[in-house]
């Protein structure tokens, strides 16, 4: 956003970066007009915002109700789990369901990609998709909670203990004293009370969180490892809300979202909070959560298995909402594909021109925050500046104060098509009047093979939609709001002219 005034007593507003950009030195009392309140359904797209993709289906089903996905990488296919227990593995063109067992525990599962296939821990013995079969690993230990691997090592969990496999096999887990590549365990924080619910890697380390909210930074490989506490205050929401980032550990708590990093400074590990400006969602945000890492969009996932869900722009560190019409319980993504999991269906995000999911479009709205005057604030004119994406009809609709912007669509929505499917060569009727002529010689559009007669523009968006009106509109607060259905695109500017008075 940028902020300039032209005297004392009046400001030209233009919302043009959301992302914190502040550019005068003439208005800093209006410096908290710089963030948005609340977003639903935008992403960032450089400094500009962006409706998000909608979804489209690769399999639904009315029989089986998912809990989890993975991407199988070695083998192409998508690992689905059921609230019966069951896996199954689907091709990701949404053909071949198979069902290829039953989880071996009880708790969400987490999943790690190991030579042939996919190493899978749910509470029980560790089982291994292989790519032909899933097979229980019997030799491991009885109580896997969650798996990783480092270092040629396959590393699980439980209670306050770390049990690391023999080097380069999964099925090894007998501990040889004369051979340092065998099987080997370790226990965090001897008898501190805490049991580990997350093991994640940092850099070549690893970090371990446990539930008496302490955690402890392994580093080194046996022999020549080393244990040492780093925190007493870093808490862990559930068993998949910690992760890796790159050279931090992310971890999901019960009031922040904070982050784990390593630091020059005497060889510490510096912690920070992602989510001060979110931790009443935060704190709201149910026990059943997964924290995930959509890489095509470097984007952090807050999955809470409800329709509106938090995500994190890594890049930026600044949060958003995405709501979509049922509810995401999963997420993955294979190159840059990126998968949705919800209950009843495996979906994908469409870039398309519009945003739907299950066959509806979506809905989406952004509140920039209020302005409020000590006396009135006297909005004299407004600007609001889209590139659309879209062809069809959609819902574009602003506010600035009382003043409504809407029908922010390009032409060609309003004079070809008016029923959300083209006019031109279309077996079906003009569902209402269009805001233009769409022929001016009297030949009928429907089911007509030519071109339309008299229309001089084309089937395709305009490359910006802008809307300006002079008004006069008087209030003590100053609210700037969208909403709206149906299209994407790109919000580029909104603008008013405002003085006090």
């Amino acid at each position: 956003m940028r902020l300039s005034a032209k005297h004392a007593n009046q400001q030209t507003v233009e919302y043009r970066d959301f992302t914190g950009g502040l550019n005068t030195t003439n208005a800093i009392e209006m410096i908290e007009m710089n963030e948005l309140n609340r977003c639903v359904n935008f992403e960032l797209m450089g400094n500009l915002l962006r409706t998000v993709s909608g979804t489209k289906d690769i399999y639904r089903t009315d029989s089986l109700h998912f809990t989890d996905m993975f991407f199988d990488t070695i083998n192409g296919l998508l690992l689905l789990c059921t609230k019966d227990r069951h896996v199954y593995t689907l091709m990701t063109d949404g053909t071949q369901l198979t069902d290829r067992g039953t989880l071996t525990g009880k708790v969400t599962p987490g999943f790690a990609s190991w030579e042939d296939g996919v190493l899978i821990a749910s509470g029980g013995k560790l089982q291994y998709w292989n790519g032909a079969e899933l097979v229980a690993i019997e030799a491991s230990p009885d109580v896997c909670n969650g798996v990783f691997v480092s270092h040629g090592r396959v590393i699980v969990y439980y209670d306050d203990v770390i049990h690391y496999s023999a080097v380069g096999d999964e099925t090894n887990w007998t501990e040889d004293s004369n051979d340092d590549s065998s099987s080997k365990w370790l226990q965090v924080g001897y008898k501190d009370g805490g049991k580990i619910t997350a093991v994640v890697n940092l850099s070549a380390d690893i970090i371990a969180f446990k539930s008496n909210n302490t955690a402890f930074h392994i580093a080194g490989q046996y022999p020549d490892w080393a244990q040492r506490e780093i925190s007493r205050n870093i808490s862990n929401r559930s068993w998949r809300t910690a992760l890796a980032l790159t050279n931090s550990a992310v971890v999901l708590g019960d009031n922040s979202l904070q982050a784990l990093s390593t630091t020059d400074d005497y060889g510490e590990i510096k912690a920070s909070d992602l989510g001060v400006k979110v931790q009443d969602n935060i704190k709201a945000l149910p026990s059943s959560m997964k924290l995930r890492y959509v890489a095509p969009l470097n984007q952090l996932w807050l999955i809470s298995g409800e329709r509106r869900f938090l995500f994190m722009d890594v890049a930026r560190g600044a949060f958003f909402m995405r709501e979509y019409n049922s509810p995401a319980v999963d997420v993955c993504y294979r190159r840059e594909t990126v998968f949705v999991l919800k209950d009843n269906a495996v979906c994908y995000l469409d870039n398309g021109m519009d945003i739907h999911d299950d066959g509806e479009p979506l809905r989406w709205e952004m509140y920039c925050k209020t302005i409020v005057s000590y006396n009135d604030y006297l909005v004299k004119r407004g600007r609001v500046d889209i590139t659309p994406l879209f062809q069809t009809y959609a819902y574009v609709n602003y506010y600035v104060g009382h003043v409504l912007y809407s029908e922010l669509v390009p032409k060609e929505a309003l004079q070809i098509w008016h029923d959300y499917t083209q006019i031109y060569h279309s077996k079906r009727g003009i569902k209402g009047k269009p805001i233009a002529n769409i022929y001016t010689n009297g030949d009928e559009i429907y089911d007509n093979d030519y071109e339309i007669y008299g229309n001089t523009t084309y089937l395709k968006s305009t490359a910006y939609v802008r809307q300006s009106k002079r008004q006069l509109d008087r209030h003590k607060a100053i609210k700037t709001y969208g909403k709206g259905s149906g299209g994407r695109f790109i919000l580029n500017l909104i603008s008013y002219d405002v003085a006090e008075v």
